[in-house]
C-alpha cells in the first residue's frame, strides 16, 4: 500500500503483482491436479485401456466403465485435457464428428440409434470432456425428442434467466452455445439436438440426461446413482462384440499405424 496525493490509501501495484502471480500459481496447482486424478486423460494410467475401441490422433472411442445404461453404452473422448465441445480447436471437433457420424451409421445396422449427451455443468471445474454414447432402439430414440424437449422446459423452473431450449439442428452446439459457458446438450444420431445453457452448477443434476433417458426405457435409477462395475471378462466380452460390428465402420483404420 503507498499513499495518494489524497491521503488516501492506493495499490502501488508490487502488492497486486505479487497477488496475481499467487493466483496463477495456485490456479496451476489445481489444474495439475486435477489432471492427475483425471480418470480420462490418455496418459493417466487409471484410464482402463482393456475397454479402449479406437484411438484418433486427438479423440478415443471406449465403452462405458460402469454404469452403462444399454448394452454398447460407449463414450467419445478427447485424448489430451479439454472441458467441452464448445471450447476446442477444430481439429478436435472434426474428430469427435467423425465418430458420431460412424458410429451412428453402425447402430443403425444393428436396429439401434444413438443419442449422443454431453454435460458441462460449470467450466470452471475442469472436468474431462465426454460425449456419452447411448444406443435405444428406434421406437425410444423416436420418442427421445419429445421427452428431452418436455425434461428441458421444466428445469430451472425457479431461476433461469436465458432461454431453456435451444435448437442446434441448423447451428450446431458450437455456434449456439458460446465458449466458457455450462451448458447440457442432448443430439439424437445425426439429425436434431437440443442444448440448455446451464446457470446453476449445484442444482444442475448430473445424470440429467441419464434420467430422461431411463424413464423413456423404463431403467432402474440405481444403474446412474449407484453406478456398478462390470467384471473383468463381461467387459472384455462386450468389447470383442463392439468390435465385430465396429470395424467396418470404424474410420481411425484410415489413420498411420491405423488396423486391426
Amino acid at each position: 500500500m503507498a499513499d495518494s496525493p489524497t491521503g488516501y490509501k492506493v495499490w502501488d501495484g508490487k502488492k497486486n503483482d505479487k497477488q496475481e502471480r499467487s493466483g496463477a500459481i495456485a490456479e496451476t496447482r489445481k489444474y495439475d491436479k486435477k489432471l492427475s486424478n483425471c480418470f480420462y486423460c490418455w496418459n493417466n494410467k487409471r484410464v482402463p485401456k482393456h475397454l479402449i475401441l479406437s484411438i484418433g490422433d486427438f479423440t478415443y472411442l471406449t465403452l462405458a466403465h460402469k454404469g452403462a445404461l444399454t448394452s454398447l453404452h460407449c463414450k467419445i473422448v478427447t485424448i489430451d485435457h479439454h472441458v467441452a465441445c464448445t471450447m476446442v480447436d477444430d481439429h478436435v471437433w472434426n474428430e469427435i464428428k467423425l465418430f458420431m457420424v460412424s458410429i451412428t451409421r453402425m447402430f443403425e445396422s444393428k436396429g439401434k440409434k444413438p443419442i449422443f449427451i454431453e454435460t458441462v455443468r460449470n467450466v470452471k471445474w475442469q472436468n474431462h470432456l465426454v460425449v456419452e454414447v447411448i444406443p435405444v432402439d428406434f421406437d425410444a430414440f423416436d420418442e427421445a425428442p419429445l421427452y428431452f424437449k418436455k425434461a428441458l422446459l421444466e428445469s430451472d423452473s425457479n431461476w433461469a434467466h436465458h432461454q431453456k431450449l435451444i435448437d442446434t439442428t441448423v447451428r450446431g452446439i458450437r455456434r449456439s452455445i458460446p465458449p466458457h459457458f455450462s451448458y447440457f446438450y442432448v443430439q439424437f444420431g445425426v439429425e436434431t439436438g437440443y442444448a440448455h445453457q446451464i446457470e446453476d452448477s449445484v442444482k444442475w443434476s448430473k445424470n440429467f440426461g441419464e434420467e430422461v433417458i431411463g424413464g423413456i426405457l423404463g431403467l432402474d435409477p440405481d444403474l446412474w446413482i449407484s453406478p456398478r462395475f462390470l467384471p473383468y471378462n463381461q467387459e472384455v466380452e462386450l468389447v470383442k462384440e463392439f468390435l465385430e460390428s465396429w470395424k467396418k465402420y470404424d474410420w481411425t483404420t484410415e489413420l498411420d499405424g491405423g488396423r486391426y
